[in-house]
C-alpha cells in the first residue's frame, strides 16, 4: 500500500509490490508522512540511491575480492596453475594466476545483487562469466590462441545477443 515514488534502479532483491516501502525505509520516511505524497527533496534521491548503491556494490564486490584472494591463490597452487619467473617476465618468484576468480566472484556477486533484473544486465553477468572462465582454462591449460579468441568472441556475442548495444562512448 506504499504509494511512494520509486527510485530508477533499486536493488534486485526490491519487487514492485515492497519498492515504495523499500524507497520509504530507506529515506527514513514513516507511514504517515509518506502517505501525503512523495516530499519534494524525492526527485534528489533518486541520484543520491543510485549513487549510493554503485558504492554500495563497489564495497561488497572488494571485500568479497579480498576475501577469496587467499583461496584462489591456494586452489592455483593445488592445480599447477602458477607462472614462474621467466627471463623477460615481471616476477622474481613463482605467482599463482587465479587471483582474477576472486575479482570475477566479486563483480558476479554485486551484479547479481543491484543491477536491474533484465535480460541486459544478465547477459553481461553471463559474458562474464564466460570470459572468466575462458581465462580460467587458459591459466590453468595454456590455451592455443585462435581457441582462446574464438572463447573471447563467443564470451562477447552473450551480451550483443542479449541486447546490449554502445549507443557512445
Amino acid at each position: 500500500n506504499c504509494r511512494c515514488a520509486s527510485a530508477t534502479r533499486l536493488p534486485a532483491f526490491v519487487t514492485p509490490a515492497t519498492q515504495g516501502c523499500w524507497l520509504r525505509g530507506s529515506l527514513g520516511l514513516s507511514q504517515a508522512s509518506s502517505s501525503l505524497g512523495a516530499p519534494a527533496f524525492l526527485s534528489g534521491h533518486r541520484e543520491m540511491a543510485a549513487t549510493t548503491d554503485a558504492v554500495l556494490a563497489f564495497l561488497v564486490a572488494a571485500a568479497i575480492a579480498w576475501l577469496l584472494v587467499p583461496y584462489a591463490e591456494r586452489l592455483a597452487y593445488r592445480i599447477g596453475a602458477i607462472d614462474m619467473p621467466k627471463e623477460r617476465g615481471l616476477h622474481d618468484r613463482p605467482m599463482p594466476r587465479l587471483s582474477g576468480l576472486a575479482i570475477f566472484a566479486g563483480i558476479e556477486v554485486a551484479g547479481w545483487i543491484w543491477l536491474p533484473s533484465d535480460g541486459e544486465s544478465r547477459s553481461i553477468l553471463l559474458g562474464a562469466a564466460a570470459i572468466a572462465a575462458v581465462g580460467v582454462l587458459d591459466d590453468v591449460r595454456g590455451l592455443p590462441a585462435l581457441v582462446k579468441l574464438l572463447g573471447q568472441v563467443g564470451a562477447a556475442l552473450i551480451p550483443v545477443l542479449g541486447g546490449v548495444r554502445v549507443d557512445n562512448l
